[in-house]
């Protein structure tokens, strides 16, 4: 059992180096609002207090996506997490469909993932066939502290089998995973438009108007800083995949982001910081 448990250790230690990080990613898909028949913030609670300290107890980093972030967020940053994460843990509870389709992207790929669902919730007919956990939703005490060690070990088999026979219907029905391509390269003549347009816009003049401090701010218009397009109202997130707040104003000419905080609190940002702190409105 130790020695076992000594190859499971080293397994992760190794993808910690693949990963270039402290811990490879354990990324969670779950129900993430709340859900018919069940407590307000049940779900949150589920991460916390089972999920997590599973995930944190297997080796990985734990990451979920926030509730609050709007859907741009979850057509790129999820499905980018959903493929390229060492790990997943999903949550079946409830059925959700935005789980199981993101299972399905999961799968498709033929990358391991670790499915578990509450007691409550009855089986889905289309992977009955796969392993999966029950957990006691109640997340009394004393079945959270079971609940917790079988999780880990279910993470830390799947993962380990990931290159062999891992809980995947697509390796079930042999079928080939699929694959990212490689980025394309356009063409020279679609090059030259995309070229043009970009000279086009740069020539228009947006309407620019005062606000109350007298500092001037585009309304409703975008600023290009690197490769990440910001607009009032849009979200900032830093490198480690968190929402930091929001663009409240975009002051010209001295190139300045107004980032209203989570916490209520603007920063002023120079376009040089959004660079050299990797920030973007796209979380990846």
């Amino acid at each position: 059992m130790a020695e076992e448990q000594a190859k499971q250790t080293k397994q992760v230690g190794n993808a910690e180096k693949t990963a270039g990080a402290s811990r490879p990613v354990c990324f969670v898909i779950m129900p993430i609002s709340d859900a018919p028949g069940y407590e307000s913030g049940h779900f949150s609670r589920v991460y916390e207090y089972l999920l997590k300290p599973s995930i944190e107890a297997a080796g990985f980093e734990a990451v979920r996506a926030d509730d609050e972030i709007k859907t741009d967020y979850i057509v790129t940053g999820i499905i980018k997490k959903i493929v390229e994460s060492e790990m997943i843990l999903c949550d079946i509870s409830t059925k959700n469909p935005n789980v199981l389709y993101e299972l399905g992207i999961r799968h498709a790929f033929g990358k391991p993932v670790a499915i578990i669902k509450d007691k409550e919730t009855e089986k889905v007919f289309d992977i009955q066939g796969l392993r999966y956990h029950e957990y006691n939703e109640s997340l009394r005490i004393d079945t959270v502290k079971n609940d917790v060690e079988k999780i880990k070990e279910i993470i830390l088999k799947t993962y380990k089998a990931k290159e062999d026979d891992f809980n995947s219907v697509v390796s079930l029905a042999m079928i080939q995973s699929a694959s990212v391509p490689h980025k394309r390269e356009l063409n020279k003549d679609l090059q030259f438009v995309l070229n043009a347009i970009s000279t086009l816009e740069s020539k228009i003049v947006p309407e620019v108007k005062p606000d109350k401090q007298g500092l001037y701010v585009y309304p409703g218009v975008s600023a290009k800083i690197g490769n990440e397009i910001f607009k009032l109202g849009s979200h900032v997130f830093d490198n480690d995949f968190k929402q930091i707040g929001v663009v409240d104003a975009i002051i010209v000419p001295k190139k300045i982001l107004v980032v209203k905080g989570n916490d209520g609190k603007s920063v002023t940002l120079s376009f040089d910081d959004v660079l050299r702190e990797g920030l973007g409105t796209v979380p990846f």
